[in-house]
């Protein structure tokens, strides 16, 4: 919510995981929408549940599935979407599908100028290896992160689409100026581009 309220974004689709850790996350989201609307938030949404209770040794990347999407005339269709999604499943083993999901968004919702991603910090990617399928910049609304745990898989995410990260008390929006060997300090932790990829090299908190 204090995410939300601190950006004025427009023209953009709402891109949700919705596994069951994303629960608390998913209730402010649906609250956000029912106190200021659609016309002030987006019209289309994506939610994904990674799988649709698919056993974890058949998912495959690119194909994982769980994912839907809508464009959605009024408060009660995102919930019921939402809804949808999470009853169809939970998520399973704990890395999501958030690739996938934003790769479906772009090719239904062709017309925004970016995503913004409503993320499990506590869950890596999955399908980090199909960026580059990717478009359009993604803001990464990062849920369940702190000073001492950011998951630098949202990071390259958000690096490598000239996207944004955004924490409960900061916005993060440099992150594609950032070239090969450099790094970073988020919270307590240091990070450092490796192979084209943000990966954690060492803590601060001593």
């Amino acid at each position: 919510l204090k995410i939300l309220a601190r950006n004025n974004w427009k023209n953009y689709a709402v891109i949700g995981d919705v596994t069951v850790s994303m629960y608390p996350y998913t209730a402010q989201l649906l609250l956000w929408i029912r106190q200021h609307g659609l016309d002030n938030t987006s019209n289309d949404y994506c939610f994904f549940n990674d799988g649709d209770d698919t056993p974890n040794s058949e998912k495959k990347i690119g194909s994982t599935g769980g994912v839907y999407a809508q464009h959605c005339e009024t408060y009660e269709e995102v919930k019921a979407l939402l809804k949808e999604t999470m009853a169809k499943g939970d998520g399973g083993d704990l890395p999501e599908n958030d690739v996938e999901a934003l790769i479906d968004a772009e090719k239904k919702f062709p017309q925004h100028d970016f995503q913004v991603l409503i993320a499990d910090n506590r869950a890596p990617v999955k399908d980090i290896v199909l960026l580059n399928k990717l478009t359009k910049p993604v803001r990464i609304v990062l849920c369940g992160a702190n000073d001492y745990n950011i998951n630098a898989d949202y990071l390259t995410i958000a690096r490598k689409t000239k996207g944004s990260v955004h924490l409960i008390e900061k916005d993060i929006s440099d992150l594609s100026s950032f070239s090969e060997g450099e790094t970073m300090k988020i919270g307590k932790k240091i990070y450092k581009i490796q192979n084209d990829h943000f990966t954690e090299v060492e803590s601060n908190d001593k």
